[in-house]
C-alpha cells in the first residue's frame, strides 16, 4: 500500500490512503484501554488482487453501484463503458474514483481534502471530484463532490461505500419506505413495499437478512450496534444522498451501508421512463456534493 495519511482528533483516528483510490484504510477509536475499529480494516500489506474491495471505505463517483452491460443510455445517446474487471461481470461498476489514485490538495491535524480529475477513462465526460475527510471530538465527517467540467451535460452520481464488521449480533435500525428488488445480475429492477425479513425499523440483526438492496424515502439516519463490544455508531447524511444500499452476503464477516444519491442503474432506469431513482443531470460547471457523518459511542 502506498502512504498513508492519518489524521488525529481526540479518540478517533483515521487513515487514508489517496493512491489507492482515495479510500480509508481505517478508522478506529481508542479509550478505556481498548482500540475499536469502526469500518473492517484494510489488511496489512494489502494484496494487489485485492484492492479496492478490501478498503474501509472508497468513494463512489461519478456515479454509484452497477451500469447494466456497461451501456449508458443518456439524451438520446448509448455510451460503451468498461466492464468491471473486479467483480468480473458484464456491468460498469461504482465509476473511476475507487480505482485510480487522488491527490491531497489540503492537509492538516484534523482534515484532509482529495482531488480528482476524470473523464476518458471508464467515463465518457469530463469531470472534477473531490472528497474531504474531517475529525472532531466526536465523530467523522465525509464530504465528496462531483462537478461538470464538460461542456455537455453529464448524468452524476456521489456515495461513499463504508465496510463493517459483522459480528454475530450486529444490528441495524433505519427508516424507509420503501425497497428494491434486484434481478439475477444484482440490478435494480423495481421498488415494492419492505417485507418483514428486512424492515430495520425497529432495530434487527444482519444476520440472514442477506441483502444487495437499495432503500428509498430514507430518512438519511442508520444506527449500527455491536452488543458484543458494547458499542454503537450513528450514520448521518445530507439531503442530496437519499438513497441507502444495504450489502450483506451471507456468510461473510462485513456489510456494507452505502449512503448514495441514486439508485443502481439509475441513469437508464430514467431513460426508459422509471420514476424515483434519484438521478441528476448536471449543466456544465454544475455540481453535486453530500456529506455523511460518522458519530461512535462506547460503553465501559
Amino acid at each position: 500500500m502506498d502512504e498513508t495519511v492519518t489524521l488525529r482528533r481526540g479518540r478517533l483516528q483515521v487513515d487514508l490512503a489517496p493512491a489507492e483510490g482515495g479510500a480509508i484504510t481505517r478508522f478506529v477509536l481508542t479509550g478505556g484501554g481498548r482500540t475499536l475499529d469502526l469500518f473492517r480494516p484494510a489488511p496489512r500489506p494489502l494484496p494487489a488482487t485485492e484492492r479496492p474491495l478490501a478498503m474501509s471505505c472508497f468513494p463512489l463517483v461519478p456515479y454509484s453501484g452497477r451500469i447494466a452491460g456497461a451501456r449508458l443510455h443518456f439524451a438520446g445517446r448509448t455510451y460503451d463503458l468498461p466492464p468491471s474487471e473486479m467483480t468480473h461481470e458484464p456491468n460498469a461498476l461504482h465509476g473511476e474514483g475507487w480505482m485510480l489514485p487522488w491527490r491531497i490538495a489540503r492537509q492538516d491535524e484534523a482534515r484532509v481534502e482529495l482531488a480528482f480529475e476524470g473523464g476518458g477513462v471508464g467515463w465518457p465526460f469530463r469531470y472534477r471530484a473531490s472528497q474531504a475527510f474531517t475529525l472532531t471530538d466526536d465523530r467523522l465527517i465525509g464530504e465528496i463532490r462531483v462537478e461538470n467540467t464538460g461542456d455537455e451535460k453529464m448524468p452524476a452520481g456521489i456515495g461513499l461505500h463504508p465496510y463493517f464488521i459483522a459480528t454475530p449480533h450486529a444490528k441495524l435500525t433505519l427508516q424507509a419506505d420503501r425497497v428494491w428488488l434486484v434481478d439475477s445480475g444484482n440490478l435494480f429492477d423495481r421498488v415494492a413495499p419492505i417485507p418483514p425479513r428486512w424492515d430495520f425499523s425497529t432495530g434487527r440483526e444482519i444476520v440472514g437478512t442477506n441483502m444487495v438492496n437499495g432503500f428509498t424515502g430514507w430518512d438519511g439516519r442508520v444506527t449500527i450496534e455491536w452488543p458484543e463490544w458494547r458499542a454503537r455508531l450513528t450514520i448521518a447524511a445530507g439531503p442530496s444522498l437519499g438513497h441507502l444500499v444495504l450489502y450483506t452476503p451471507p456468510g461473510a464477516d462485513f456489510f456494507c451501508v452505502e449512503p448514495v444519491s441514486h439508485s443502481v442503474d439509475a441513469f437508464n432506469l430514467a431513460a426508459r421512463g422509471v420514476p424515483g431513482t434519484g438521478a441528476v443531470v448536471l449543466a456544465p460547471g454544475e455540481t453535486l456534493g453530500g456529506r455523511v457523518e460518522f458519530l461512535p459511542e462506547i460503553s465501559p
